[in-house]
């Protein structure tokens, strides 16, 4: 063979064009798994940038806190019962335990009775909580002002969103790169990875 002299024969240029295509196929693949994954989280994304433009585009963002205020307070009501399991009657551990929950997350006075009246009906205790929690709300703009409120509701909704989104993209680049391991136990790398992900994005809403 003379130098640059091009190499010619039938098992080699076989042998070439099937490596090629065993490479492009294998290409081809990693670019359909990367794009099946990043669709994963763009559908998450387009979620928190919706609701993120809302609030920055909207002025009066009042009924957002309200309805976060009311989802807040429903999943106490919901936690504490799923704890608490079926039970014959209400004792006093059990209504200074739920009050002793509320107060971790709101300020606000419940009057004990009324709690351990309602604790047999879980709507009406998430009802009673949500119109206590509202009403100490409303207090609170009447003591620092409508329009003071209104510009911290603008700037907790956004740096809070901004950090649980920042964190939860932390948590999501850490499940990408371990989920690959679950082929040697026989699992679909991406329908894990897809499952895990509505669960972490689900824990990171109900947080936020």
């Amino acid at each position: 063979m003379q130098e640059n002299e091009e190499l010619q024969h039938p098992l080699l240029n076989k042998s070439i064009e099937t490596a090629q295509k065993r490479v492009e196929q294998r290409n081809f693949g990693i670019r359909k798994h990367t794009l099946e994954f990043d669709d994963v989280m763009n559908k998450q994304r387009a979620v928190i940038y919706e609701f993120r433009t809302h609030l920055l585009m909207t002025d009066d963002i009042r009924e957002d806190a309200m309805q976060f205020l009311d989802d807040a307070a429903g999943n106490i009501v919901d936690d504490f019962m799923a704890a608490q399991g079926e039970f014959k009657e209400v004792t006093n551990s059990m209504v200074n335990q739920f009050i002793a929950k509320v107060l971790t997350l709101f300020p606000v006075n419940l009057v004990r009775d009324d709690v351990a009246k309602l604790m047999k009906n879980p709507s009406e205790l998430q009802h009673y909580l949500r119109d206590a929690v509202w009403a100490a709300y409303r207090r609170k703009i009447q003591i620092e002002g409508e329009e003071n409120v209104s510009k911290l509701e603008h700037i907790v909704f956004l740096m809070t969103i901004d950090k649980f989104w920042k964190d939860h993209l932390y948590e999501m680049d850490g499940l990408r790169e371990s989920v690959y391991l679950r082929s040697y136990g026989q699992k679909d790398p991406l329908l894990e990875y897809k499952k895990e992900a509505h669960a972490i994005f689900t824990t990171m809403m109900e947080s936020l």
